[in-house]
């Protein structure tokens, strides 16, 4: 019935959409990408296959089809672009673009000649974006002057158009479609490409865009470089240089957007490993210039660091590190596949250097915030490539999460992110730490400093990011669950950040409860006692005894205990319920009686003066008279 109620509310949302050439309703686009188009990975098969068919009527036929209205196709191009920006969105998920591309190739697998009529219709917008410069690229003030450069709907189509192409670029499959060869097959000529990056170039480094223009333009050039790579072989040698020669210089200048670095590393190092380009004195030789670079400037940076200066320099600087360092990378390589794949070894200076970044401080002066949080990543990458520098670094990832002295939750944040990767790549190493990890279920609860607003939210994407890394290892077997760790996903359910406690929900009653049916009915009572922190039963002290992760220090309201319980009943099946009863009545009301400790639930509360404080044994009494209470209650 719910998938039955979904499949309506989708053709409801299409029904709406065709009204677009008659009456403009705000928002839409957006609400159908980041809503309706993650659909498509839906475990339901009648939904997905719903969502395929909106995604065809939608987007392929206003982009293919002949004689659409303008409004119509404008509002496809809309959705690709709100896609688009949301893929580098500071703690998005990666839904959005992954949704489309296995849209894109679907529809490819289902109808492969409409490649051909996209990419003649990508051509066609690209082509106009670059006629409209064509004439004013030698004037960089008439450019920025001009406000015809960056209307809305020009900006919207040339977004849409990059990113569509990005998107065809990574459903590239040598047993089903290429890219490369759908040029080569439908005579497009790949110089359009080409010289549309020249512009976007020139307009990002050289005119200084507006705030309000500049991400529309990263999003674009990002997108037409990772086409530039894919398509690599088809660029003129000319061509190749240039483009080689240019990225090299951005890159050395540290000129590069951080959100660009990736786009810029990665292409540039395509070149010169397909071509030979750039390759001098040793076939690595543009490896160690670049971090030859990059040492210079975190040296420098430290050497100054007592100095007031400017922090966007080092971070590029790290991020350029790590990139390089990726170069290669491939998620299954084994060390007896390592000589056979090219793989970056930065000098023990480069290492000793990050390293350095992480502490909090350096001869009493200390390290900003973001040149630490970049750090964290950047060497993270560094350990992805070598597990022996992995072991002597997992103490620092550790010791950021436990850390509560100082309030830095993006440091916290990657930490957090670096152990996930961490731990799918060397289980065994990281798999001891969970403890660590999921406390950040509840990172900044216990923050006993005064804290900025700021740090408050931040505290929430930590809460966020522990959510989605905890949730992802445990569907794919990377970690068990543990000691309290279900308790401490429960508690995250009614965080009092409304964001974190509804995706704790939404992955707690599906993924997780989809892969392990009885984790509800299971772990019923013990939450009971877990919540109320009541250790006179021995339900507790089974649980508390396990090893992994504990509950300490977590304390919940009786509304928050209450909102738990009817949250794990709605997802228990009326044979579960009874089940649960049935061990309520046991466990709870017959231990009242059997268990001489616990039995206490059923005697009043001594009465104590207001200046006397509660014993260990009064707190405990409470306790058991909250377990009572709240059986009773439900």
């Amino acid at each position: 019935l719910q998938h039955q109620y979904i499949r309506q509310e989708l053709q409801d949302v299409y029904n709406i959409g065709k009204s677009f050439h008659t009456e403009r309703i705000p928002n839409l686009e957006a609400i159908w990408s980041n809503s309706v188009l993650p659909l498509c990975l839906d475990g339901e098969v009648s939904c997905a296959l719903k969502v395929a068919e909106l995604f065809e009527k939608t987007i392929i036929i206003p982009l293919t089809g002949e004689k659409q209205s303008n409004k119509i196709c404008q509002s496809a191009w809309k959705i690709l672009m709100n896609v688009s920006k949301g893929s580098v969105k500071v703690g998005a998920p990666v839904g959005g673009i992954g949704a489309l591309t296995f849209s894109w190739k679907k529809a490819l697998e289902k109808n492969p000649t409409v490649i051909c009529a996209l990419l003649k219709t990508i051509m066609i917008e690209i082509e106009a974006f670059c006629e409209i410069y064509s004439d004013d690229l030698s004037d960089a003030d008439k450019i920025h002057g001009n406000k015809k450069f960056f209307q809305p709907e020009l900006s919207t189509k040339r977004s849409g158009a990059f990113f569509l192409l990005d998107c065809l670029s990574k459903c590239s499959n040598p047993n089903s479609f290429d890219l490369s060869h759908s040029f080569k097959s439908n005579s497009i000529d790949p110089t359009f490409i080409i010289k549309s990056w020249s512009i976007l170039e020139l307009l990002i480094f050289e005119n200084e865009p507006s705030l309000s223009s500049l991400p529309s333009l990263i999003h674009s050039a990002r997108s037409c470089l990772n086409v530039i790579k894919k398509i690599i072989r088809l660029v003129p040698t000319h061509s190749a240089t240039k483009i080689s020669v240019s990225l090299k210089k951005f890159i050395l200048s540290f000129r590069v957007f951080p959100e660009l670095i990736p786009s810029f590393v990665s292409t540039y190092a395509e070149f010169c490993m397909t071509t030979s380009v750039e390759l001098e004195k040793s076939d690595h030789f543009w490896v160690d210039e670049i971090m030859n670079k990059c040492e210079d400037s975190l040296h420098g940076f430290l050497s100054n660091l007592h100095r007031k200066q400017s922090n966007s320099i080092v971070e590029r600087a790290l991020f350029t590190v790590g990139e390089v360092v990726m170069i290669g990378f491939d998620e299954e390589e084994k060390s007896e596949k390592e000589g056979t794949q090219f793989k970056v070894k930065p000098k023990s200076r480069i290492i000793q250097l990050v390293k350095s970044m992480l502490l909090y401080s350096i001869e009493g002066t200390s390290i900003p915030e973001i040149v630490r949080a970049h750090a964290f990543v950047t060497i993270g990458k560094l350990c992805l490539r070598d597990k022996n520098l992995a072991k002597d670094c997992i103490n620092f990832f550790v010791q950021e999460l436990h850390s509560q002295e100082i309030v830095c939750a993006s440091v916290q944040s990657n930490a957090l992110l670096v152990l996930s990767d961490l731990c799918v790549r060397y289980t065994n190493l990281v798999d001891r730490h969970l403890f660590s990890m999921a406390r950040c279920l509840q990172a900044g609860s216990n923050v006993v400093i005064k804290i900025r607003s700021r740090d408050i939210k931040n505290y929430a994407l930590v809460r966020k990011h522990a959510i989605l890394v905890l949730s992802s290892l445990l569907l794919q077997d990377y970690i068990k669950w543990r000691g309290l760790l279900f308790h401490r996903f429960l508690a995250a359910t009614v965080d009092d950040c409304f964001e974190v406690s509804e995706l704790a929900t939404v992955i707690l009653c599906g993924p997780l409860l989809a892969k392990k049916r009885d984790l509800f009915v299971n772990n019923f009572v013990e939450s009971l006692f877990i919540f109320n922190q009541c250790n006179l039963h021995p339900i507790y002290s089974a649980a508390d005894g396990a090893p992994g992760v504990e509950f300490n220090e977590i304390k919940l309201s009786v509304v928050q205990r209450q909102d738990i319980y009817n949250m794990m009943l709605s997802n228990l099946t009326d044979e579960e319920k009874i089940a649960v009863t049935a061990r309520l009545s046991k466990e709870v009301l017959g231990g009242a009686t059997s268990y001489q400790m616990f039995g206490i639930a059923c005697k009043p509360l001594p009465i104590l003066s207001p200046s006397k404080e509660k014993t260990n044994n009064i707190l405990q009494h409470e306790a058991a008279i909250r377990v009572l209470s709240d059986t009773f209650a439900m």
